[in-house]
């Protein structure tokens, strides 16, 4: 049976020569609080 499942994966790798980065206070816009599913760990509230 994992050999029938294993027929249906794929693996994919990704080799970054660049990367871009935006920073939103370039655009003058206002702080964007901490938000979604990883906000509590990011700010030392989560479990």
């Amino acid at each position: 049976m994992v050999d029938q499942m294993m027929n249906k994966r794929v693996g994919v790798r990704i080799v970054s020569c660049r990367t871009r980065s935006w920073d939103h206070r370039k655009l003058g816009l206002p702080h964007m609080p901490v938000g979604g599913s990883t906000a509590p760990a990011v700010l030392g509230t989560g479990h």
